[in-house]
């Protein structure tokens, strides 16, 4: 499920919440704010809706996790097992994640895999993937961290196409898969994933791998 710019306000805030959960960049968290800050709000969502999930977005901004009386507040008006409930629910998995990134539990990011497939948005699942990577990079298996990450890259290769607030995704699982492919001690495939994949980089971070990779043994 992608944004649609030529038709963006007939899309309900779900859509923008589940893009903003695949790309993690500001111009899709301007365009989820939008989707319920607008007079009206986006694809004929009450007011009363929208100003509830205006206000669990600011409560998400701040400190810590949101509020679960604000989830509260945004669940009253979405049918149970509702579309709309499940972008809620992978939503608040990923607040999880964001507010404890270094010691999140792996349940959490599974749990964000599972509801995003019932959704069927490749985008957020690969954010979900990258974050089961993290939690096994805390572990030191570098090497499964590496085969989720290069999955995530996949995803996000393809969305990166028709939308480009995917592009910052990209960039970094493609430096996270060489360094990851370096740190599971296998150096030559580290160095031919950097081949293949130097141009998906920046140029200061392809210059630091490449130095970096120059210099193991």
């Amino acid at each position: 499920m992608t944004a649609d710019a030529t038709d963006h306000t007939t899309r309900p805030w779900p859509l923008w919440m589940l893009r903003y959960v695949g790309s993690d960049d500001p111009e899709a968290f301007d365009d989820l704010i939008w989707s319920v800050g607008g007079s009206p709000p986006w694809g004929g969502v009450s007011y009363e809706e929208a100003a509830a999930v205006y206000e669990l977005l600011e409560d998400y901004s701040g400190p810590g996790r949101a509020s679960d009386t604000s989830y509260a507040a945004v669940r009253k008006f979405l049918a149970p097992r509702s579309a709309a409930t499940t972008a809620l629910e992978i939503f608040r998995c990923l607040d999880d994640v964001h507010s404890d990134p270094e010691d999140y539990e792996l349940g959490t990011a599974n749990r964000g895999v599972e509801l995003c497939r019932e959704a069927g948005d490749r985008g957020a699942e690969a954010t979900f993937l990258s974050f089961q990577a993290g939690w096994h990079v805390r572990g030191g298996d570098h090497a499964a961290a590496r085969t989720l990450t290069l999955a995530a890259l996949e995803v996000y290769l393809e969305l990166a196409d028709g939308d480009e607030v995917y592009e910052q995704r990209v960039r970094q699982s493609a430096a996270n898969a060489i360094s990851l492919t370096a740190m599971a001690g296998d150096l030559p495939g580290a160095r031919d994933l950097f081949t293949s994949l130097a141009e998906l980089l920046d140029d200061d971070t392809a210059e630091e791998l490449r130095r970096s990779l120059r210099r193991a043994r």
